[in-house]
């Protein structure tokens, strides 16, 4: 999946009014000051694979957040 079909799904699932979505995520060993943010085809195959990883160690799935720019 690319970052522009993430997003529409995104956008879709949320019922976005028109409005800018922003996607970051946490990573479990990080606190919320540190989110990632999904910009880019790039972003989103770090993000897939670090759930991969998380998956493959038993460790919970990222935290994902949506913010309406």
């Amino acid at each position: 999946i690319n970052v522009a079909e993430l997003m529409k799904k995104v956008t879709t699932s949320h019922n976005n009014s028109g409005g800018v979505t922003i996607l970051k995520y946490q990573l479990a060993s990080e606190d919320l000051d540190a989110l990632i943010s999904v910009k880019s085809d790039e972003d989103v195959r770090h993000m897939l694979e670090e759930i991969d990883g998380y998956e493959s160690a038993g460790i919970p799935r990222l935290r994902a957040f949506l913010f309406n720019a």
